[in-house]
């Protein structure tokens, strides 16, 4: 697909706007806690071969409801705040630049692969999930799941609706699904929500399917509507997905970890409850077998509750952290409420023993810590777009994409207005964190005595804001998701708008080696939009995969949502990696 041709901005220019280099590394003060755990049970799996269901027809009928950004606001409120927010004019261009259509690679690492992912097919917006394995791409929107091979060719009868996958009514109300490819046991991991939108008051429930191979196509573990989410009338949302390979006593494969944010309704004007984490054992659930796993939350930093929580997801064989680690920014209590006046700082997480309950042993242990951030983020405008102000929805200060560890660090990314030229401008924040783990809680004895490390403390490595007050035509850049390869070397992906250019997909890079707390270059287009987007919500994450198929050649894949020439929003696929010593 040829792609627009657009300005290409300077590496010097990057270095330039970044305005995010220190002299000394920014450390934790351990006062975060989460209050309260339980045990619960999962009934065994059905099982669900995919390629045998049928092919999702052309026009979904799945209801169009946009409960998904949960904040206790109506419309008109949130947009009220947002305007209370606001830095400087609408409509001002300070910047100079947008992402390039082409970069040599010796500036920032090009897509080797670019073709189509799902398209819209009667439900708004798509958000999405992206698992790469051996042989296919896995790619789940929220209301289908689509299997390709890598060269972008879709499997013979699909997509397939996310309904039937779970075994649902065709009119069943599914959104926000996550997924990640296990490398260290070859398997696909695929999570939605359920809401049941009934009149006596909504229930919710976690969707989570297991493929019983390397191979999506074949045999699921279909756990279908296992887990309810919080009480009837309650309104479960934004679910984050972990997992790690650690051979934890309980479970030798592994944990499979997923965040949940819960509401008091599905209704404008509801109130945040808490967030909750659901720890899986993979040992039990890759057999498909029923299994006990651990409830958390009442997740808090000084008693104000905390949501949004993202567990880290880590690929490689060779990392086995001796703790699950987990992070959130301030959002939804903090700064305004959304960090509308602003916020400073991350919260890290590290949950040991997380499965030592099942062997008959002490419950997992949590311990947490705040860490100050170099920049100070704040509640985002909305994007521009060619004929419309603010009208793209960006969402708030949450980490939006599923975060990263590899090799004792932690990648993530949140959204924020431009905190540096007060221009109204939107652009990510990435960081990278490294957590230190200290020794065993006194409770661990016996088997456990070394099996509790407690979190003591955890360092920024690097924080950017990228690009800040450096776009051209009030552009923004927002949800962006951060893959690393094993080398640390990076991809981010964003989606992209501006008062010139429709919204679409972006990406850019950065070899391990490259300069601290910058990304090397402005980003290279994966594909531009192309007609004007008025469906009111746009996805809210963007989504990568890595691909560790060759351990001489690992590669990071990455998706995202664009407008297509009919308005309607469609995704779009990329891979890419450093696989050349002379690529910087």
């Amino acid at each position: 697909m040829k792609k627009e041709t657009l300005v290409h901005l300077l590496v010097v220019l990057t270095c330039t706007m970044s305005m995010s280099a220190w002299s000394q590394p920014v450390v934790s003060t351990p006062v975060a806690s989460a209050n309260t755990g339980r045990l619960g049970l999962a009934l065994p799996a059905s099982e669900v071969v995919l390629d045998n269901l049928p092919q999702a027809p052309s026009g979904s009928s799945q209801p169009l409801r946009y409960h998904d950004v949960m904040d206790g606001l109506t419309e008109q409120q949130r947009e009220a705040r947002r305007q209370s927010a606001a830095f400087g004019t609408t409509g001002a261009s300070r910047g100079t630049s947008e992402p390039a259509s082409s970069i040599t690679a010796r500036d920032s690492v090009s897509a080797l692969k670019s073709f189509a992912g799902a398209g819209e097919n009667g439900s708004t917006p798509s958000d999405m999930a992206l698992a790469v394995g051996p042989t296919y791409v896995l790619q789940a929107v929220n209301d289908s799941v689509l299997v390709t091979d890598k060269n972008g060719v879709i499997q013979a009868g699909y997509p397939k609706t996310a309904q039937s996958f779970f075994g649902l009514s065709a009119s069943t109300y599914v959104t926000d699904p996550r997924a990640f490819y296990d490398w260290g046991n070859a398997r696909f991991v695929v999570i939605m929500l359920e809401e049941t939108f009934a009149v006596t008051g909504n229930q919710g429930y976690l969707l989570l399917a297991v493929s019983k191979t390397n191979d999506p196509r074949g045999v699921w573990y279909n756990y279908g509507a296992t887990f309810q989410i919080g009480a009837t009338g309650e309104c479960p949302d934004y679910p984050s997905l972990g997992n790690d390979h650690t051979p934890w006593i309980g479970s030798g494969k592994g944990g499979i970890y997923i965040g949940i944010n819960q509401f008091s309704s599905c209704n404008p004007g509801n109130s945040f409850i808490q967030n909750y984490m659901f720890m899986l054992p993979k040992t039990s659930l890759y057999t498909g077998a029923g299994y006990s796993y651990w409830i958390q939350s009442g997740f808090n930093v000084g008693g104000t509750l905390v949501d949004t929580i993202q567990p880290m997801n880590v690929a490689a064989a060779s990392n086995n952290p001796p703790a699950e680690f987990m992070v959130n920014s301030y959002n939804l209590n903090f700064g305004g409420g959304q960090c509308s006046t602003g916020c400073n700082g991350l919260v890290v997480w590290a949950v040991s023993n997380p499965f030592g309950f099942i062997s008959g042993g002490t419950s997992p242990e949590f311990s947490g810590t705040t860490l100050a951030t170099t920049h100070t983020y704040k509640l985002s405008t909305g994007g521009d777009e060619p004929g419309c102000n603010n009208c793209i929805e960006t969402l708030d200060t949450r980490i939006s994409g599923s975060v990263q560890y590899n090799a004792g660090s932690i990648f993530g990314s949140m959204e924020t207005q431009d905190p540096t030229f007060q221009t109204g401008e939107n652009s990510p924040i990435w960081f990278e964190v490294h957590p230190v783990l200290g020794a065993s809680d006194a409770r661990c004895v016996g088997t456990y005595a070394n099996a509790c490390p407690v979190l003591a403390s955890a360092t920024l490595r690097q924080e950017d804001c990228f690009l800040c007050g450096g776009w051209a035509s009030h552009g923004s850049a927002f949800f962006g998701t951060l893959q690393p390869d094993p080398e640390n070397n990076l991809v981010m992906v964003y989606n992209y708008t501006s008062q010139s250019s429709y919204p679409g997909t972006a990406y850019t890079s950065r070899r391990v080696s490259y300069g601290d707390n910058l990304m090397n270059g402005a980003g290279i287009y994966l594909v531009n939009g192309t007609a004007y987007y008025n469906q009111g919500r746009w996805g809210d994450y963007t989504a990568t995969a890595p691909d560790l198929n060759s351990g001489l050649n690992p590669y990071m894949w990455f998706s995202g949502m664009y407008s297509d020439a009919s308005g309607n929003w469609a995704t779009q696929i990329g891979k890419a990696g450093y696989t050349a010593p002379n690529q910087e």
